[in-house]
């Protein structure tokens, strides 16, 4: 045997594998980077990256590696990493004339045009050909941030060096179309594609001229041409997707993202266009996910803001979507998609002075977009403009004569400026465009009821049953028909019906839940939820609805929380259902556990602001103020343009008594919208509390002066003269405050400040005129109630509050006997415990009410009763003090004292420190 061949077989072997393993034997790193660039130039771009990647792992400083790298990335479509690798080989000290126009490139497809604009203004390279580069990409730069004019210049600039530079023609043709000289664009690309009729980028353009030019066949042929001239373009198969989206035909659009997906899975764009597609499947959360990861690398990626914010609109989280259309449009003010997004966020809230604000610079002059004329109609409309809003749903209507929403629309713009006579016809007429829709039957419906119309309204629900007599919607609709004219066991049997037809119609099961508590069957109720989530154990909405019945029908602390807690385990992400958890938390007491529950929605959703502002005021709610103010500050910084936000920090400030930073706060927030109506509100309160009271009254005459037709102005400035006891000037704020809103806060504030001035037969007037504008009113009759019991003319109290059983609801009639029953005991009339006992059988779960019936029955000589009813009610509210003080009042009045003493000391520990309350427990416990 000859071992010696074999030897060399085996050496020879263990050379090839540490040579393919590039590295044992040092490899020669200019045979490695052309090997990288054959590949690159093939457009391999998996063996070029390989290639790339072992020689950097060699020598990390290689600058033509990383330019070469950097390439390598924005052919693949990641231009965020392709910017990284780019500035890395400029660092290393690669040419800058070759390096700086792809690093624009690169820059503004990851969304930092403006970036690069500021950066390279200035750049110049000697050579003419990479200058024209250059000068393009420069260009392009200038489009994406809408300086049109710039953009043209620097083209321009670009072919006066390269005349046929294919890119410069290109972006001139771009600039053609965008002034829609369509034609002339199309010249152009005709040009470049006859010196070069693969050029992807200029079938692209074709493609997106001819789109515009409504001819969709030729232009999606020009964008399949792209794709198959460039199988390996990555903008080429993103187009197309893009396209496809846009033609709604999804199902092409996904078969072709599936194809980009193997060309470019990692790419931005390749995700923002999945994010897209999900949005126009109505796919809203995976459409916001997608979105979320694009803005993790490319914040400022102003497309995928965009579908975020559209995502979050449609799923209700209008503050995470009013806060990147804020930041959107503070880099971007021209974008008029991001403002109308953001005015149709605010709309939803409902904020619509806002939304005005938003769509002004789009409202100037004539209007033909009928989604924008939509928009202002809502605003208008919500803002109590009805000529304004009528004036825009007129104009649509025009523009759409057939179609029923705008007809409705139009309806309610009317009716609300007083012309129901063509309100109706609108309705009428909607009503027969399209019989498939409800909304103007409902429309029409209300309208009739408003007018006490019922048999018009019965007519039209009629109507519609016989159209469509399985839709559980209409069961819905007729029920609150029957229930409004009183018809309760034909309403009742609609909502049933409702409920067979869709066993997890939530709106007939509330209206039901309501009708069962009514006929004093809560348990039965509580059912109609409990039926839904057997069924549908992920419905959130009936584990809130149960939780709000528990707590109105005397279910335990315990049940309640249980409840919440399977709504979150529902929907973890879902934030309704923990804010009403720590709600409820705290209103128990339970404040450690409802901030545990704050801490867990954080852990679960760190980046929702929304669920970062629950976090802070759980924590200013149970004291920890320091840490509000953290986190609040936290919220400032990743929402410096979101004025809001600013309000909150000083919220906890003015908590924390850090006047000055709280002041801080808010004047930063006038800055950003200065007629912020909560930062001026808080602003004058600071400012008059801290004796500045001239600051103050020009902050809320500033505010009188923007909003000349309101009346807060002068309400804020009336509460300052008050605060000061200047009451002429107190009287003046508010009778301007009064022509401008006859609200019952006003007329009590005026009537007080009539009586302070001594103008008692003027204070009699106000009240006596608000009478009969506003006969059913209570408000400013339970005001005048409590001010007669704390001057002891309880006759006039008395007075008032049997003048109230007349006008309230049966939930509020309980506490209105209680009122009586108290004001009478102190009058020393017979019927004091008739109307405790009446209220008592009303509610006979409330505290306070036991409290009041046992405190007469004491005082009546029935000692044992009312003690009893007294221990009752200390038992049901143990931390309300003044109804323990109750409680120790009974106890010494039947004898015990001991007792007594051990129950006002409980009742004085639970008073707030230095209040009158505390005063009065206290002295009382002096006497045992």
């Amino acid at each position: 045997m000859n071992p010696r061949p074999n030897s060399l077989r085996a050496l020879a072997t263990a050379s090839l594998l540490c040579l393919a393993l590039s590295g044992c034997l040092g490899d020669d790193p200019a045979k490695m980077l052309a090997d990288a660039q054959a590949a690159f130039d093939k457009r391999d771009f998996n063996t070029a990256t390989i290639q790339v990647k072992n020689l950097l792992q060699e020598n990390a400083g290689n600058a033509e590696a990383r330019f070469l790298f950097g390439r390598i990335l924005l052919e693949q479509g990641d231009s965020a990493a392709a910017v990284g690798e780019l500035r890395k080989a400029l660092e290393a000290g690669y040419r800058r004339e070759r390096a700086v126009p792809l690093l624009i490139r690169a820059m503004v497809e990851s969304g930092e045009g403006k970036k690069a604009v500021e950066e390279f203004a200035g750049f110049q390279a000697s050579d003419p050909t990479e200058q024209a580069a250059f000068l393009t990409v420069l260009g392009r730069a200038h489009m994406t941030l809408g300086d049109r004019a710039k953009a043209g210049e620097r083209f321009e600039q670009a072919l006066k060096l390269k005349p046929d530079q294919a890119d410069a023609l290109l972006g001139t043709a771009v600039l053609q179309g965008m002034d829609r000289n369509a034609d002339s664009a199309l010249a152009i690309v005709d040009k470049v594609l006859a010196a070069d009729a693969s050029n992807s980028d200029a079938l692209l353009l074709k493609g997106d001229l001819l789109s515009y030019k409504a001819q969709r066949d030729e232009a999606e042929a020009a964008f399949r041409a792209a794709v198959k001239a460039r199988p390996d373009s990555v903008r080429a198969h993103q187009r197309l997707v893009g396209y496809l989206i846009s033609l709604n035909k999804l199902d092409e659009a996904a078969a072709a993202l599936a194809e980009t997906k193997k060309v470019a899975p990692r790419s931005l764009q390749t995700i923002y266009l999945d994010a897209l597609l999900a949005l126009q499947r109505k796919q809203y959360p995976q459409a916001r996910d997608l979105a979320a990861q694009v803005l993790k690398v490319a914040p400022d990626h102003a497309p995928s803001i965009i579908v975020s914010a559209t995502a979050q609109i449609r799923l209700g989280q209008q503050l995470q979507a009013q806060t990147q259309l804020e930041k959107l449009l503070s880099s971007n003010p021209n974008s008029s998609v991001a403002r109308r997004l953001l005015a149709e966020s605010l709309l939803a809230v409902p904020d619509p002075a806002r939304a005005l604000d938003v769509l002004k610079p789009l409202l100037a002059g004539e209007i033909n977009d009928p989604g924008l004329l939509a928009l202002a109609g809502q605003a208008y409309l919500l803002t109590g403009d009805s000529a304004r809003s009528t004036e825009y749903f007129s104009k649509l209507a025009a523009q759409r004569p057939d179609n029923a929403e705008v007809r409705t629309r139009l309806a309610m713009a009317r009716m609300a400026g007083g012309d129901d006579a063509r309100a109706m016809q609108d309705l009428e007429a909607a009503v027969k465009m399209d019989d498939t829709r409800l909304d103007a039957e409902i429309a029409l419906i209300s309208a009739h009821l408003r007018k006490q119309d019922t048999q018009q309204a019965l007519a039209v629900v009629s109507e519609l049953e016989k159209k469509q007599p399985e839709n559980a919607l209409v069961q819905n609709i007729k029920g609150s028909v029957m229930l409004a004219t009183k018809n309760i066991p034909a309403g009742r049997a609609a909502f049933e019906k409702a409920l067979s037809l869709q066993p997890g119609n939530i709106g007939a099961a509330r209206e039901l839940a309501r009708l069962d508590l009514a006929d004093g069957k809560p348990e039965v109720a509580r059912k109609r939820f409990e039926d839904i989530l057997a069924k549908e154990p992920k419905n959130v909405r009936a584990y809130l609805l149960l939780a709000v019945l528990l707590g109105d029908t005397g279910g335990t602390p315990e049940q309640i929380k249980a409840t919440l807690e399977k709504a979150i385990a529902a929907e973890p992400t879902q934030i309704e259902a923990r804010l009403v958890l720590v709600q409820t938390l705290l209103r128990l007491g339970d404040n450690k556990r409802a901030l545990e529950v704050a801490q867990e929605a954080q852990a679960a959703a760190p980046d929702n602001p929304e669920v970062q502002r629950l976090l802070a005021r759980t924590q200013l709610a149970v004291g920890e103020r320091q840490q509000a103010i953290s986190s609040f500050s936290k919220l400032v910084a990743a929402q410096p343009g979101n004025p809001q936000a600013h309000v909150d920090l000083a919220d906890a400030q003015l908590a924390n008594k850090e006047l000055g930073a709280a002041e801080q706060s808010l004047r930063k927030a006038l800055e950003l919208k200065p007629d912020l109506r909560d930062a001026q509100q808080r602003l004058v309160g600071l400012l008059a509390g801290n004796q500045r009271s001239e600051e103050a009254v020009k902050v809320a005459q500033q505010m009188q002066k923007q909003r000349p037709d309101e009346p807060l102005g002068y309400a804020l400035e009336a509460d300052i003269h008050v605060l000061g006891k200047q009451w002429p000037a107190a009287v003046n704020a508010l009778q301007q405050a009064y022509k401008r809103a006859r609200s019952p806060q006003i007329v009590i504030a005026l009537h007080n400040a009539q009586l302070q001035l001594g103008k008692k037969a003027e204070a009699e007037a106000v009240v006596t005129e608000w009478y009969k504008s506003a006969p059913r009113d209570t408000t400013v009759r339970a005001s005048l109630a409590e001010r007669a019991m704390r001057e002891d003319r309880y006759a006039d109290a008395v007075g008032q509050y049997r003048e109230m059983l007349k006008l309230v609801s049966e939930q509020q009639r309980p506490y209105v006997l209680n009122n009586l029953a108290y004001a009478a005991q102190k009058q020393g009339d017979a019927n004091a415990v008739e109307y405790a006992e009446q209220a008592l059988k009303l509610a006979p779960k409330s505290a306070d009410i036991m409290e009041t019936l046992g405190t007469i029955l004491v005082e009546r000589g029935q000692t044992a009763r009312g003690v009893e009813l007294l221990k009752q009610a200390a038992g049901a509210a143990p931390k309300k003090p003044e109804i323990q003080l109750g409680y120790a009042r009974g106890l010494a009045k039947a004898g015990d004292k001991s007792a007594a003493k051990k129950a006002a000391t409980e009742a004085s520990e639970l008073a707030p420190k230095d209040s009158a309350l505390k005063r009065e427990i206290d002295a009382f416990t002096q006497t045992l």
